[in-house]
């Protein structure tokens, strides 16, 4: 029973800091050699492209993207993450955020 209880503890959760939901929902397509970021830049600027440099992305828009998808960008429901993480997401992508994720 103490191994089990020992055990549980070890279990680490994923972090809810912006810049971690970042590379956990988002860098893998939408980092600088993501096939999001490829994708956007068809249609837009590269320095837009890329998610990180964006200071427009308002939590009304994240939510829309996020929970309906866009173009062949799937939706994620709130168990992949939750609202106060895209609160937070967009928050972060709107400020300077200096300790963005390593790509």
């Amino acid at each position: 029973m103490i191994g089990l209880l020992i055990a549980a503890a070890a279990v680490t959760l994923p972090s809810h800091e912006p810049a971690a939901v970042f590379g956990r929902i988002c860098a893998s397509c939408h980092g600088p050699t993501g096939w999001g970021t490829r994708a956007l830049a068809r249609r837009m600027p590269r320095e837009q492209a890329l998610l990180t440099n964006r200071r427009d992305l308002t939590p009304e828009v994240l939510h829309a993207v996020l929970r309906h998808g866009i173009g062949s960008m799937p939706s994620f429901t709130p168990t992949d993450i939750s609202d106060a993480e895209i609160d937070a997401l967009a928050a972060w992508l709107a400020s300077s955020h200096p300790a963005r994720p390593p790509h």
